[in-house]
C-alpha cells in the first residue's frame, strides 16, 4: 500500500473537482505512548514486537487514511500499519491492488511471491478467516517481505513487513506477532470469509465507441437518490459476495465483478480505497451509470451511451466534472449546476 504516492497521482489523474487534495498531516504522539483511532477504537502502540513505532500520518481530513512506521533500531526489519476507510468493502479486492502495488515497485526489485496463492486467515478476536496474506521474495532491498489486509466493520487494516533479519520462511511467523501486536477493538462483526481474486471466465463486451452523453440534472438527481437509499432494490445494488478480474492487474487499476455480470463492474483505482462504479441505468436508455467513490463522498457522473471500456471511464473522469457529490453518510447532496 503506497496511500501518497496514489493521492498524488490520482489529483492528476482525476483532477482536483474529482479528488480535493488532503494535506497529509503528522499526528503528534509521545514516543511512549500508544496513539487510539477514534471511529475504530484500534490502537497503534508504541512498540510492536519491541520494534518502536515512528511517525503517524494522515493522509485526509478526519482520520479516514492513517499510517503509521514503525522501524528496528538495527534498521532490519520495517513495519507499516495502514488503516482506511474503502469505497468498496472488499478485503480481496484491495489484497489485490496492494498485492499490484508491490509486485510492481522498483524498490523490491523482481519481487515474487513465496506462494502459490494468498491465505485466508481469521483476524485477532475473529473466527471467519476474513483476512488474506502473503509472503514474497523481493529481488533487492530485503530478505522478505508480507503483506496482510483484514477487515475492521467497514474499514480495512493492511499490515506490510518487511526484514533482512528473517527470509521468507520466518516472515510469515514475525508478521503474526506483528498483527497480534496491533490493539484490536472488541465488539466489531467479523467480515465475509475471504477468497483471493480469481480472472473472470470471460471478459467483459466492452463498448468499442461508448461516449458520455451530455450533464443532465436528472441524471444527478437519479445516482444521488440511489447513494441514499438502503433497500438495494431500489437504491444502489449490494456489492456481490465474490469478485472476479476482469482485465489484467495493472498498478493504476483493478476491474472487478461478479462472476456472472454483464453490464456492471468497479474499477478499484491505485490501492487507497477509491472506486469506480459502472452500472446499468434503471430506465429504457440502456446506459451504463458512473459513481466514483471515494473515501469520504461519492461524485455521480453523466452515464454512458453504452458499457465503456475503463479506459474510456478514466479519460472522461479526466475531463468531466461531477453531477452530484454525497457525503459518505448519505445524508448531504451536492448538485453541480455548472457541469459540463
Amino acid at each position: 500500500m503506497f496511500k501518497r504516492i496514489w493521492a498524488i497521482a490520482l489529483i492528476a489523474m482525476f483532477g482536483a473537482a474529482v479528488a480535493p487534495a488532503h494535506a497529509q498531516t503528522t499526528i503528534e504522539v509521545p514516543a511512549n505512548a500508544g496513539w487510539k483511532h477514534g471511529e475504530t477504537g484500534l490502537i497503534l502502540r508504541s512498540r510492536i514486537t519491541g520494534i518502536p513505532r515512528g511517525m503517524i500520518v494522515d493522509n485526509s481530513a478526519s482520520e479516514l487514511d492513517v499510517m503509521a512506521q514503525y522501524e528496528s533500531p538495527d534498521g532490519q526489519t520495517y513495519i507499516t500499519v495502514y488503516i482506511f476507510r474503502p469505497a468498496l468493502a472488499s478485503v480481496p479486492v484491495w489484497f489485490d491492488r496492494s498485492e499490484t502495488a508491490l509486485l510492481h515497485r522498483d524498490i523490491y526489485g523482481n519481487i515474487k511471491p513465496a506462494s502459490d496463492a494468498p491465505t485466508a486467515f481469521a483476524p485477532p478476536r475473529g473466527t471467519v478467516a476474513s483476512g488474506l496474506r502473503r509472503i514474497y521474495a523481493p529481488g533487492k532491498g530485503f530478505r522478505s517481505t508480507g503483506l496482510a489486509m483484514m477487515p475492521l466493520g467497514k474499514w480495512l487494516v493492511a499490515v506490510r513487513v518487511s526484514s533482512n533479519a528473517v527470509g521468507t520462511d520466518g516472515l510469515d511467523a514475525k508478521l503474526s506477532e506483528v498483527i497480534a501486536g496491533i490493539g484490536w477493538p472488541e465488539g466489531v462483526a467479523e467480515g465475509p470469509a475471504a477468497a483471493p481474486i480469481a480472472p473472470c471466465a470471460q471478459p467483459l463486451a466492452y463498448a468499442k465507441r461508448a461516449r458520455m452523453r451530455k450533464p443532465d440534472m436528472a441524471d444527478g438527481l437519479m445516482g444521488s437518490t440511489m447513494m441514499m437509499i438502503d433497500d438495494p432494490k431500489l437504491g444502489m445494488p449490494a456489492d456481490p459476495k465474490v469478485y472476479c478480474r476482469d482485465l489484467p492487474p495493472q498498478p493504476a487499476y483493478g476491474v472487478y465483478r461478479a462472476p456472472d455480470a454483464t453490464n456492471s463492474y468497479v474499477m478499484a483505482v491505485g490501492d487507497a480505497g477509491i472506486a469506480v462504479r459502472i452500472l446499468p441505468e434503471f430506465d429504457e436508455k440502456h446506459g451504463s451509470m458512473v459513481i466514483a467513490g471515494f473515501l469520504d463522498h461519492a461524485s455521480v457522473y453523466p452515464p454512458f451511451e453504452a458499457l465503456p471500456h475503463p479506459d474510456d471511464v478514466m479519460q472522461a473522469l479526466r475531463t468531466t466534472a461531477p453531477l452530484a457529490q454525497v457525503s459518505a453518510d448519505g445524508k448531504n447532496v451536492t448538485l453541480n449546476m455548472q457541469a459540463k
